[in-house]
């Protein structure tokens, strides 16, 4: 009997896979009872099957044509290329974590990884470490995504960069170019330090409560703030119907404002605790 020892030294093979790497998804046969016909058996339907997670025996999770190929769609096929792509870019893992959610149905998920190597500190413990994600779906929610962003150590807080990286995007993983993803992951890790430079004059610029608002209310698709700028902010407040300007709203006046203060730090901060 040979025991066989692992003797990478690379984190990224001492990582414990993420939860949802065990969450398997199969196709099963559809049934249907024809209304024209009087007996009682259940024809299978021969152009359409149910996606379930193996084990689980409550509703499909959606319903797809007979074409549908896994090969590449699973969880652990996302997990698998999302480490290709570190490997394959060179980036540093030391210290790196990961972790994953996904819906109670198993129907879409996510995986991070988050690296502590690339961090950005802009004082008083405000810190913001370089993040990958990976999401995909079963049931027509998303593609496979790869992309790029931070995470702000204070509030565990999703930042996505002004100019957005995206490394991948497709259906499935099984056609991914790693070529391409590890020069994508490079030009991430070059775009989450010049963040940091754009965080930092954003964090000397203040701002009042209306320019906050009108920011808010731009993210939100919201015109009536633009169109009211002759109304008193306290009355304008209270004419504002839309959930996610609120949302927005509440979250720089009671918490972000009260932690970072009136600059356009803050209000970021607001906008992506409302995007992620």
């Amino acid at each position: 009997m040979m025991n066989v020892i692992s003797i990478s030294s690379n984190p990224l093979d001492l990582l414990e896979p993420p939860e949802i790497v065990n969450t398997v998804v199969e196709s099963r046969p559809i049934y249907y009872k024809d209304n024209n016909d009087e007996s009682a058996y259940l024809h299978c339907d021969p152009n359409r099957k149910g996606l379930h997670i193996v084990g689980d025996n409550s509703s499909p999770i959606s319903i797809v044509n007979n074409s549908y190929n896994f090969e590449g769609a699973q969880y652990k096929d996302l997990y698998r290329q999302l480490i290709a792509i570190c490997k394959s870019s060179g980036i540093s893992a030391e210290g790196v974590q990961v972790n994953s959610q996904m819906s109670p149905n198993g129907s879409h998920g996510i995986i991070k990884m988050t690296f502590p190597h690339y961090e950005i500190d802009l004082g008083h413990g405000d810190t913001s470490q370089f993040q990958l994600m990976a999401r995909s779906s079963f049931n027509g929610m998303w593609p496979a995504v790869f992309q790029a962003g931070a995470i702000r150590l204070d509030c565990l807080n999703g930042q996505i960069f002004a100019d957005n990286v995206c490394l991948y995007k497709s259906r499935h993983t099984k056609n991914l170019n790693l070529d391409h993803a590890r020069r994508k992951m490079v030009e991430a890790i070059k775009t989450f330090e010049i963040e940091a430079e754009r965080w930092y004059r954003w964090k000397e610029s203040t701002i009042s409560d209306r320019q906050a608002l009108e920011i808010f209310a731009k993210a939100a698709d919201c015109s009536v703030v633009a169109e009211s700028r002759d109304i008193p902010l306290g009355d304008l407040l209270a004419k504002i119907k839309n959930k996610s300007l609120k949302y927005m709203w509440n979250q720089y006046i009671v918490h972000e404002k009260q932690v970072l203060g009136d600059n356009e730090w803050a209000a970021y901060n607001a906008l992506t605790h409302w995007s992620t």
